[in-house]
């Protein structure tokens, strides 16, 4: 798939729970492409391989709603749409190819064995800067949160947040999206994005500084909610 001319984006696949989540590797010269990524303005260091890794700053305190409310424009089109996953933005590792994968819910069985096979493919392949999105629900089986502490532990692998309970992230779309509840409204929305950063920096011990939409589908209050919260 083409996002832009002289861009292209492999897919990577895991299935879970009857559905395929898509890992997506940008390839480009000078930029990567987001899907539903959204860069801070943090402090940040480059690691020898090439991932941006947030510096250890201690525990975070977010903005709360209400200062995040205030700042928020909402006369803004709240139209649900994956417009933000087909837009590029600076890429988190000028020049290089990065990886992105998804952990989505707490897989079982057949599942949770495939997932596990990936992320022990990804911590071996170094030469690969990769970022992995992980929700807090998928943090639940034990097996699975011990494979992603060893993969923060790792300097080409980069953890970052995909939601505390894996909901689509909408301002006011309430319908199912690939099955899945979204949150509906900014206030469950704030308690999705901040409450799975926090699970993220509780486990690395990093600030994250990028963010996944579950679902992939989002709308323009929550890209500028995510941005507010510096994510």
């Amino acid at each position: 798939e083409s996002i832009t001319p002289n861009r292209s984006v492999v897919h990577s696949r895991i299935r879970h729970s009857g559905r395929v989540i898509f890992g997506l590797a940008a390839l480009s010269i000078v930029s990567a492409a987001s899907y539903h990524i959204w860069p801070s303005n943090r402090t940040a260091r480059q690691t020898e391989n090439g991932v941006v890794q947030p510096e250890n700053l201690g525990p975070r305190t977010y903005p709360t709603f209400v200062e995040v409310l205030k700042k928020l424009d909402l006369s803004q089109d709240r139209q649900l749409s994956d417009r933000p996953g087909k837009t590029l933005t600076r890429s988190p590792v000028k020049g290089k190819t990065v990886l992105t994968f998804d952990i989505c819910s707490p897989y079982v069985g057949s599942e949770l064995a495939g997932a596990l096979k990936s992320l022990e493919l990804i911590s071996q392949k170094k030469e690969f800067p990769t970022m992995v999105f992980v929700s807090g629900a998928a943090l639940k089986e034990p097996q699975l949160r011990e494979a992603v502490t060893k993969l923060a532990a790792l300097s080409h692998i980069s953890i970052q947040p995909h939601g505390l309970k894996h909901r689509p992230c909408t301002s006011e779309h309430t319908e199912l999206i690939y099955g899945q509840k979204p949150t509906g409204s900014l206030e469950a929305a704030y308690r999705e994005i901040v409450g799975g950063a926090e699970v993220i920096e509780t486990l690395t011990g990093k600030i994250p500084r990028y963010f996944r939409s579950p679902g992939l589908f989002s709308d323009r209050l929550i890209e500028q909610m995510v941005r507010e919260l510096g994510m």
